[in-house]
């Protein structure tokens, strides 16, 4: 395997924006994440409250809370077959 010393590669030159563009970059990133991480967060939040939802829709089905009737149109789209009123 080879190695590389710093030998090798003090000698490179590498572009890098000035310091003051840097902290402008970095502000903008610190921002765009910030702003996506609040996002995450209300989509996860988002998230719960379907799931919650979601159980207490089954369990008042379960239970017989609520009938859920499915229109017979539907049940023949579904099926592939041609409904006729």
């Amino acid at each position: 395997m080879v190695k590389i010393a710093q030998g090798h590669i003090r000698p490179w030159l590498c572009p890098v924006p000035p310091r003051a563009e840097q902290r402008t970059i970095a502000a903008s990133l610190n921002a765009r994440t910030s702003a996506a991480e609040v996002l995450s967060t209300r989509v996860a939040d988002h998230i719960e409250k379907l799931k919650e939802c979601r159980q207490a829709l089954i369990c008042a089905a379960v239970t017989g809370k609520i009938h859920i009737s499915v229109p017979e149109e539907a049940v023949a789209r579904a099926s592939g077959s041609r409904w006729r009123p």
